[in-house]
């Protein structure tokens, strides 16, 4: 509940775990790591398993299996039509790749999240992109873009070195290209465009 309180993240149903822990300290964590952190160390001490889970914008701490109530359409029920839509804006994929081309997908990735803008990554993760754009002039924002992005993309120890940057302008949109070194591997060539 501390965490919560003090990240202000409105709190529904809390029924435990309810038994002192030791003071943690978290440094560079994510908000979901902090608190799985403290609901594994009161697993551990004999407080048994807690899950997390959002509702009505709130977040929930209980055990196991209390959602309530289940539906059971089973094939022999009287049901005539069933009809599932699922909203996949908020939700989170998980997509695991490996190799170069997942060190690819990072910093493109990397680059196109706004820094700061998202409990879910850590602060070290994404470029100052809307501090960048707002530069007085088109060459300070090109600065701008090409030290966000070096440091952004350098914060990874896969990456050897970020260079050749070269910016097209389309009225407020500019194409950002530039070569990103890895430490093992060829470099590659990559291609953003931003704003507008």
């Amino acid at each position: 509940m501390d965490i919560a309180g003090a990240w202000g993240i409105p709190l529904g149903t809390v029924e435990g775990p309810d038994m002192a822990l030791a003071k943690q300290v978290f440094r560079g964590r994510t908000l979901a790591d902090m608190i799985f952190d403290v609901l594994d160390q009161a697993k551990k001490r004999g407080a048994g398993k807690w899950i997390v889970r959002s509702k009505q914008g709130k977040i929930d701490i209980v055990r196991p299996g209390q959602n309530s109530p289940v539906y059971h359409f089973g094939a022999d029920d009287n049901v005539a039509q069933v009809e599932d839509q699922q909203d996949i804006e908020d939700l989170v994929t998980r997509v695991k790749i490996v190799g170069a081309e997942a060190w690819v997908q990072w910093c493109i990735k990397t680059v196109l999240t706004e820094r700061f803008a998202y409990l879910i990554y850590s602060p070290n993760y994404g470029c100052e992109l809307e501090k960048a754009l707002q530069q007085p002039s088109r060459r300070a924002v090109e600065a701008e873009l090409e030290r966000t992005i070096t440091e952004a993309l350098l914060a990874d120890p896969r990456t050897e070195m970020v260079k050749d940057f070269s910016f097209s302008w389309q009225g407020d949109q500019v194409k950002v290209s530039f070569t990103a070194v890895p430490v093992i591997g060829d470099p590659e060539r990559l291609e953003v465009v931003l704003g507008g």
